[in-house]
């Protein structure tokens, strides 16, 4: 499990109706941004601790009812969201109750959310790592309160994140962000040898050692996508699959990667437009 991920205050999505009706100024605004947020949680790969059972309810208890047409967008972007986001399973622990400060379990979700949001904040204490904040929004958030407190034998703060603008939220974004870091066994002119194991080497056709530019894969790599336990990519300059490794942190290397005809076809079912 990282050691760095979000969390959602699951009142973002599972609303309280009569709160809805006498603020509805609040929740329009929150209509507003958080489609951006949402966007950029998916565009890097943001792991947000979700397991699967909240996902089941956070999709059926979503206030389809309440959206007005003029914000019909945030419904389309918060499914968009739901169906492609980086959610990361926990293991539930077993242990005492641990309260939070605000309280997650609010009185408007039903026994089934509560019992998954307990879960969820039970994890987050018994982890007790650095690194992970809670995203909400000023409606469901007491302005005096800089961080979520777990508390049991002891405690835990999970820091608050709102995004007051686009630049506060890829600012924070960017520490997810994959960029590419060539490795020089990848050079053109070690393509074809053999490396330490006796392993063929295979050349990076986007990438010149020579000027040392890594635009195209650094391009190629925000649009990899995950296939068969790979990180896989195309280059369509040199009409090629490309296969990201994780190297540290937020860094991969890559190289030019073979597939056979049925895997690749496989992967055009799951992604049609991959070559286009």
């Amino acid at each position: 499990m990282t050691t760095r991920y979000a969390l959602l205050d699951t009142s973002l999505l599972i609303w309280d109706k009569e709160s809805f009706e006498a603020n509805r100024p609040s929740y329009y605004r929150l209509m507003s941004t958080l489609p951006s947020l949402f966007d950029g949680l998916i565009k890097y790969n943001v792991p947000i601790l979700l397991k699967g059972e909240l996902g089941v309810e956070v999709f059926t208890s979503f206030p389809y009812d309440k959206i007005p047409n003029e914000h019909i967008s945030f419904q389309t972007a918060t499914l968009n969201f739901l169906s492609k986001a980086n959610f990361v399973d926990f293991t539930r622990v077993n242990g005492h109750t641990i309260t939070s400060d605000p309280n997650q379990i609010k009185g408007h979700f039903n026994d089934n959310v509560k019992e998954e949001v307990q879960a969820l904040i039970t994890y987050i204490h018994a982890d007790n790592q650095p690194n992970k904040w809670i995203i909400t929004h000023e409606e469901f958030w007491p302005p005096e309160k800089e961080s979520l407190l777990l508390r049991n034998s002891y405690d835990c703060l999970v820091e608050r994140f709102e995004a007051e603008s686009e630049k506060d939220l890829y600012n924070r974004l960017g520490v997810f962000k994959r960029l590419f870091d060539h490795h020089n066994k990848h050079d053109a002119f070690n393509s074809g040898g053999k490396d330490s194991r006796g392993e063929e080497v295979s050349g990076l056709s986007c990438y010149n050692e020579r000027d040392r530019d890594t635009t195209s894969a650094q391009d190629i790599l925000d649009k990899a996508f995950e296939f068969e336990g790979m990180l896989l990519g195309y280059d369509r300059k040199n009409g090629t699959y490309v296969e990201f490794r994780h190297t540290t942190a937020n860094l991969y290397h890559a190289h030019d990667v073979k597939l056979d005809k049925l895997m690749i076809q496989r992967i055009k079912k799951q992604y049609p437009n991959v070559e286009g």
